[in-house]
């Protein structure tokens, strides 16, 4: 306890004696707040740029190709719009596709137990033929 007294003491001492508290002090830096650039300080830059709103001035940017830039915009906007029509023509076209396919399949089918019924109601037809025959003998 006696020997970290004794060192903040000297440490205190040593601080002093160099004027170190004095040098952290920000008003007796000289020209502390002064861009160098310009030679003013940081308030009088943010009043004349005027309040922050947070968003960007487009005015402020340098736009060299801003005409170029929204003619390739509007290219862009075109080809996804004919892109997107040209996949809406693709669904139609693969519904019709699938349209057609459904109506030949079912009508396929239809067919098939048309003539399965028919065989089945013949071979009916021919079994009950040949039983009656044979309990007439």
């Amino acid at each position: 306890m006696k020997f970290s007294l004794l060192a903040a003491a000297i440490v205190a001492l040593a601080l002093t004696a160099c004027g170190k508290p004095q040098q952290a002090n920000p008003e007796s830096i000289e020209g502390y707040g002064v861009r160098t650039e310009e030679g003013t300080t940081m308030d009088e830059e943010r009043a004349v740029e005027g309040a922050n709103s947070g968003v960007a001035d487009p005015n402020k940017f340098n736009l060299d190709h801003a005409a170029q830039a929204e003619e390739l915009a509007d290219k862009a906007e075109a080809a996804v719009g004919s892109t997107a029509d040209a996949t809406k023509d693709s669904l139609e076209a693969a519904k019709s596709n699938l349209d057609a396919a459904a109506k030949e399949s079912s009508e396929s089918a239809k067919e098939s137990v048309n003539d399965a019924v028919e065989s089945s109601t013949d071979a009916a037809k021919d079994g009950a033929n040949k039983t009656l025959d044979a309990m007439k003998l």
